[in-house]
Protein backbone atom coordinates (compact mmCIF):
# COMPACT_ATOMS: atom_id res chain seq x y z
CA UNK A 1 0.00 0.00 0.00
CA UNK A 2 2.81 2.41 0.87
CA UNK A 3 4.71 1.53 -2.33
CA UNK A 4 1.65 2.15 -4.48
CA UNK A 5 0.89 5.40 -2.67
CA UNK A 6 4.28 6.95 -3.51
CA UNK A 7 3.56 7.72 -7.20
CA UNK A 8 0.03 8.74 -6.27
CA UNK A 9 1.37 11.12 -3.60
CA UNK A 10 3.76 12.70 -6.10
CA UNK A 11 0.92 13.16 -8.58
CA UNK A 12 -1.34 14.67 -5.90
CA UNK A 13 1.30 17.24 -4.88
CA UNK A 14 1.92 18.27 -8.50
CA UNK A 15 -1.79 18.34 -9.29
CA UNK A 16 -2.77 20.54 -6.35
CA UNK A 17 0.15 22.88 -6.99
CA UNK A 18 -1.10 23.28 -10.54
CA UNK A 19 -4.77 23.63 -9.65
CA UNK A 20 -3.95 26.30 -7.04
CA UNK A 21 -2.78 28.52 -9.92
CA UNK A 22 -6.22 28.36 -11.53
CA UNK A 23 -8.00 30.15 -8.68
CA UNK A 24 -7.32 33.56 -7.12
CA UNK A 25 -5.45 33.72 -3.82
CA UNK A 26 -7.66 33.21 -0.77
CA UNK A 27 -6.79 35.26 2.31
CA UNK A 28 -9.39 34.80 5.10
CA UNK A 29 -10.33 37.98 6.90
CA UNK A 30 -8.73 38.38 10.32
CA UNK A 31 -10.89 39.06 13.32
CA UNK A 32 -10.14 42.49 14.81
CA UNK A 33 -10.05 41.11 18.35
CA UNK A 34 -7.45 38.52 17.34
CA UNK A 35 -5.29 41.16 15.64
CA UNK A 36 -5.46 43.32 18.78
CA UNK A 37 -3.85 40.50 20.79
CA UNK A 38 -0.70 40.57 18.65
CA UNK A 39 2.43 42.21 20.00
CA UNK A 40 3.99 45.22 18.29
CA UNK A 41 6.68 42.97 16.76
CA UNK A 42 4.05 40.57 15.44
CA UNK A 43 2.03 43.41 13.93
CA UNK A 44 5.19 44.56 12.17
CA UNK A 45 5.70 41.07 10.73
CA UNK A 46 2.05 40.99 9.68
CA UNK A 47 2.50 44.30 7.87
CA UNK A 48 5.47 42.86 5.95
CA UNK A 49 3.41 39.80 4.97
CA UNK A 50 0.60 42.02 3.69
CA UNK A 51 3.15 44.07 1.72
CA UNK A 52 4.46 40.89 0.04
CA UNK A 53 0.89 39.91 -0.80
CA UNK A 54 0.22 43.32 -2.33
CA UNK A 55 3.36 42.96 -4.48
CA UNK A 56 2.18 39.57 -5.70
CA UNK A 57 5.14 37.72 -4.18
CA UNK A 58 4.77 34.09 -3.10
CA UNK A 59 4.70 33.56 0.66
CA UNK A 60 6.88 30.88 2.26
CA UNK A 61 6.94 29.33 5.72
CA UNK A 62 9.76 31.59 6.93
CA UNK A 63 7.51 34.63 6.45
CA UNK A 64 5.34 33.42 9.32
CA UNK A 65 7.99 32.20 11.76
CA UNK A 66 8.32 35.51 13.61
CA UNK A 67 4.57 35.97 13.61
CA UNK A 68 4.09 32.63 15.35
CA UNK A 69 6.72 33.28 18.03
CA UNK A 70 4.66 33.72 21.17
CA UNK A 71 5.65 32.52 24.64
CA UNK A 72 1.97 32.20 25.59
CA UNK A 73 1.43 29.35 23.13
CA UNK A 74 1.26 25.86 24.68
CA UNK A 75 4.02 23.38 23.92
CA UNK A 76 3.86 21.07 20.93
CA UNK A 77 3.70 17.98 23.15
CA UNK A 78 0.59 18.96 25.08
CA UNK A 79 -1.01 20.34 21.91
CA UNK A 80 -0.62 17.00 20.14
CA UNK A 81 -1.71 15.16 23.30
CA UNK A 82 -5.20 16.67 23.13
CA UNK A 83 -5.55 15.10 19.67
CA UNK A 84 -3.76 11.81 20.24
CA UNK A 85 -5.11 10.81 23.68
CA UNK A 86 -8.73 10.25 22.49
CA UNK A 87 -7.42 8.29 19.49
CA UNK A 88 -5.26 6.11 21.75
CA UNK A 89 -8.13 5.54 24.19
CA UNK A 90 -10.47 4.46 21.37
CA UNK A 91 -7.76 2.24 19.86
CA UNK A 92 -6.91 0.64 23.23
CA UNK A 93 -10.59 -0.07 23.89
CA UNK A 94 -11.00 -1.68 20.45
CA UNK A 95 -7.92 -3.87 20.90
CA UNK A 96 -8.79 -5.04 24.42
CA UNK A 97 -12.49 -5.68 23.81
CA UNK A 98 -12.91 -6.47 20.13
CA UNK A 99 -9.58 -8.15 19.38
CA UNK A 100 -8.33 -9.67 22.67
CA UNK A 101 -11.84 -10.15 24.19
CA UNK A 102 -10.61 -9.25 27.68
CA UNK A 103 -12.96 -8.94 30.66
CA UNK A 104 -12.82 -7.56 34.19
CA UNK A 105 -13.24 -4.26 36.03
CA UNK A 106 -10.33 -2.59 34.20
CA UNK A 107 -11.94 -3.38 30.87
CA UNK A 108 -15.25 -1.94 32.10
CA UNK A 109 -13.49 1.36 32.86
CA UNK A 110 -11.68 1.21 29.52
CA UNK A 111 -15.00 0.56 27.80
CA UNK A 112 -16.26 3.82 29.28
CA UNK A 113 -13.30 6.12 28.67
CA UNK A 114 -12.55 4.51 25.28
CA UNK A 115 -16.05 5.14 24.00
CA UNK A 116 -15.68 7.72 21.18
CA UNK A 117 -18.07 10.17 22.82
CA UNK A 118 -16.31 9.95 26.20
CA UNK A 119 -12.83 10.09 24.63
CA UNK A 120 -13.67 13.25 22.70
CA UNK A 121 -15.20 14.77 25.83
CA UNK A 122 -11.92 14.10 27.68
CA UNK A 123 -10.07 15.86 24.86
CA UNK A 124 -12.38 18.88 25.10
CA UNK A 125 -11.86 19.12 28.87
CA UNK A 126 -8.09 18.89 28.37
CA UNK A 127 -8.26 21.70 25.84
CA UNK A 128 -10.27 23.92 28.19
CA UNK A 129 -8.04 23.47 31.24
CA UNK A 130 -4.62 23.03 29.60
CA UNK A 131 -4.58 24.76 26.22
CA UNK A 132 -6.88 27.56 27.32
CA UNK A 133 -5.73 27.57 30.94
CA UNK A 134 -4.46 31.17 30.78
CA UNK A 135 -7.63 32.51 29.22
CA UNK A 136 -10.46 33.98 31.22
CA UNK A 137 -13.72 32.07 31.44
CA UNK A 138 -15.32 34.50 28.99
CA UNK A 139 -12.49 34.11 26.47
CA UNK A 140 -12.63 30.33 26.73
CA UNK A 141 -16.41 30.28 26.19
CA UNK A 142 -16.02 32.63 23.23
CA UNK A 143 -13.49 30.25 21.67
CA UNK A 144 -15.80 27.28 22.21
CA UNK A 145 -18.74 29.14 20.66
CA UNK A 146 -16.66 30.03 17.61
CA UNK A 147 -15.59 26.37 17.25
CA UNK A 148 -19.21 25.18 17.52
CA UNK A 149 -20.25 27.70 14.85
CA UNK A 150 -17.57 26.36 12.48
CA UNK A 151 -18.12 22.68 13.27
CA UNK A 152 -21.92 22.62 13.60
CA UNK A 153 -22.57 22.09 9.89
CA UNK A 154 -19.87 19.40 9.77
CA UNK A 155 -21.56 17.49 12.60
CA UNK A 156 -24.96 17.60 10.88
CA UNK A 157 -23.53 16.51 7.50
CA UNK A 158 -21.70 13.63 9.21
CA UNK A 159 -24.89 12.52 10.99
CA UNK A 160 -26.92 12.69 7.79
CA UNK A 161 -24.29 10.71 5.86
CA UNK A 162 -24.12 8.07 8.57
CA UNK A 163 -27.91 7.76 8.60
CA UNK A 164 -28.08 7.30 4.82
CA UNK A 165 -25.22 4.79 5.01
CA UNK A 166 -27.25 2.78 7.52
CA UNK A 167 -30.28 2.92 5.22
CA UNK A 168 -28.11 1.57 2.37
CA UNK A 169 -26.88 -1.24 4.62
CA UNK A 170 -30.31 -2.25 6.00
CA UNK A 171 -32.09 -2.11 2.63
CA UNK A 172 -29.16 -4.00 1.02
CA UNK A 173 -29.11 -1.42 -1.76
CA UNK A 174 -25.32 -1.63 -1.79
CA UNK A 175 -25.43 -5.40 -2.21
CA UNK A 176 -27.85 -5.06 -5.12
CA UNK A 177 -25.56 -2.54 -6.86
CA UNK A 178 -22.46 -4.64 -6.21
CA UNK A 179 -24.11 -7.79 -7.53
CA UNK A 180 -25.18 -5.97 -10.70
CA UNK A 181 -21.59 -4.79 -11.24
CA UNK A 182 -20.16 -8.27 -10.57
CA UNK A 183 -22.58 -9.85 -13.05
CA UNK A 184 -21.68 -7.39 -15.81
CA UNK A 185 -19.02 -7.96 -18.43
CA UNK A 186 -16.64 -5.44 -16.85
CA UNK A 187 -13.07 -6.52 -15.96
CA UNK A 188 -12.87 -7.99 -12.46
CA UNK A 189 -10.66 -5.17 -11.12
CA UNK A 190 -13.43 -2.69 -11.92
CA UNK A 191 -15.82 -4.31 -9.41
CA UNK A 192 -14.18 -2.99 -6.17
CA UNK A 193 -13.31 0.29 -7.88
CA UNK A 194 -16.92 0.97 -8.83
CA UNK A 195 -18.32 -0.29 -5.51
CA UNK A 196 -16.22 2.32 -3.68
CA UNK A 197 -17.56 5.16 -5.82
CA UNK A 198 -21.19 4.02 -5.78
CA UNK A 199 -21.23 3.66 -1.99
CA UNK A 200 -19.41 6.96 -1.41
CA UNK A 201 -21.28 9.18 -3.86
CA UNK A 202 -24.81 9.15 -2.34
CA UNK A 203 -23.99 9.29 1.39
CA UNK A 204 -20.68 11.18 1.47
CA UNK A 205 -18.77 9.13 4.04
CA UNK A 206 -15.55 7.45 2.97
CA UNK A 207 -15.47 5.43 6.19
CA UNK A 208 -18.98 4.06 5.63
CA UNK A 209 -18.15 3.35 1.98
CA UNK A 210 -15.04 1.37 2.94
CA UNK A 211 -16.64 -0.59 5.80
CA UNK A 212 -19.89 -1.32 3.95
CA UNK A 213 -18.06 -2.02 0.69
CA UNK A 214 -15.69 -4.47 2.38
CA UNK A 215 -18.59 -6.37 3.93
CA UNK A 216 -20.29 -6.61 0.53
CA UNK A 217 -17.14 -7.43 -1.41
CA UNK A 218 -15.64 -10.09 0.90
CA UNK A 219 -18.05 -12.93 -0.03
CA UNK A 220 -17.55 -12.14 -3.73
CA UNK A 221 -13.72 -12.48 -3.67
CA UNK A 222 -13.59 -16.26 -4.39
CA UNK A 223 -16.09 -15.97 -7.23
CA UNK A 224 -14.41 -12.93 -8.78
CA UNK A 225 -10.97 -14.51 -8.51
CA UNK A 226 -9.34 -11.20 -7.60
CA UNK A 227 -6.49 -10.88 -5.12
CA UNK A 228 -7.98 -9.72 -1.77
CA UNK A 229 -5.16 -7.19 -1.26
CA UNK A 230 -5.79 -5.56 -4.63
CA UNK A 231 -9.55 -5.59 -3.98
CA UNK A 232 -9.08 -3.88 -0.61
CA UNK A 233 -6.74 -1.23 -2.02
CA UNK A 234 -9.10 -0.60 -4.93
CA UNK A 235 -12.08 -0.16 -2.62
CA UNK A 236 -10.20 2.25 -0.34
CA UNK A 237 -8.84 4.24 -3.31
CA UNK A 238 -12.23 5.06 -4.81
CA UNK A 239 -14.05 5.41 -1.47
CA UNK A 240 -12.64 8.95 -1.49
CA UNK A 241 -14.34 9.79 -4.80
CA UNK A 242 -15.88 12.31 -4.80
CA UNK A 243 -15.73 14.68 -1.82
CA UNK A 244 -18.37 17.36 -2.28
CA UNK A 245 -21.27 19.02 -0.45
CA UNK A 246 -22.60 15.90 1.32
CA UNK A 247 -19.16 15.02 2.74
CA UNK A 248 -18.22 16.23 6.21
CA UNK A 249 -14.54 16.32 5.23
CA UNK A 250 -15.42 18.69 2.38
CA UNK A 251 -16.71 21.12 5.00
CA UNK A 252 -13.67 20.56 7.23
CA UNK A 253 -11.46 21.64 4.31
CA UNK A 254 -13.77 24.52 3.38
CA UNK A 255 -14.51 25.91 6.84
CA UNK A 256 -11.07 25.68 8.38
CA UNK A 257 -9.19 26.89 5.30
CA UNK A 258 -11.51 29.85 4.77
CA UNK A 259 -12.29 28.78 1.19
CA UNK A 260 -15.51 29.90 -0.50
CA UNK A 261 -17.64 26.86 -1.33
CA UNK A 262 -17.21 27.29 -5.09
CA UNK A 263 -13.42 27.35 -4.68
CA UNK A 264 -13.49 24.05 -2.77
CA UNK A 265 -15.67 22.54 -5.49
CA UNK A 266 -13.22 23.68 -8.17
CA UNK A 267 -10.11 22.48 -6.33
CA UNK A 268 -10.72 19.95 -3.56
CA UNK A 269 -13.68 18.17 -5.19
CA UNK A 270 -11.95 17.95 -8.57
CA UNK A 271 -8.84 16.64 -6.80
CA UNK A 272 -10.80 13.90 -5.04
CA UNK A 273 -12.00 12.73 -8.44
CA UNK A 274 -8.70 13.02 -10.31
CA UNK A 275 -6.45 11.44 -7.67
CA UNK A 276 -8.61 8.27 -7.28
CA UNK A 277 -8.73 7.93 -11.07
CA UNK A 278 -4.92 7.96 -11.24
CA UNK A 279 -4.80 5.56 -8.27
CA UNK A 280 -7.20 3.25 -10.09
CA UNK A 281 -5.00 3.28 -13.21
CA UNK A 282 -1.96 2.37 -11.07
CA UNK A 283 -3.88 -0.51 -9.45
CA UNK A 284 -5.13 -1.79 -12.82
CA UNK A 285 -1.55 -1.86 -14.16
CA UNK A 286 -0.16 -3.55 -11.01
CA UNK A 287 -2.98 -6.11 -11.05
CA UNK A 288 -2.39 -6.89 -14.73
CA UNK A 289 1.37 -7.38 -14.26
CA UNK A 290 1.66 -9.09 -10.88
CA UNK A 291 -1.71 -10.70 -10.16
Amino acid sequence: GIMLSVPLFIFAVLFFRWISTTVPGIFPERDASETAKLSAAQKEVLARIEARQAEGKELVSSDFEELLKDDTLPGAGISFATLLIPVLLILLRSICISVMHLTGPVVVVLDLIGNPVTAIFISVVMSMYILAGKQTKEECLSTIEAAIASAGLIVFVTAAGGSLGNVIRITEAGTIMATAIANSSLPVIMVPLLIGVLLRFPQGSGTVAMVTGAAILAPMIPTLGINPLIAGLALCTTAMCPSYLNDSYFWVVTRFSGFPTNTSLRTWSIGTITVPIVGSIILIIVNAIFF
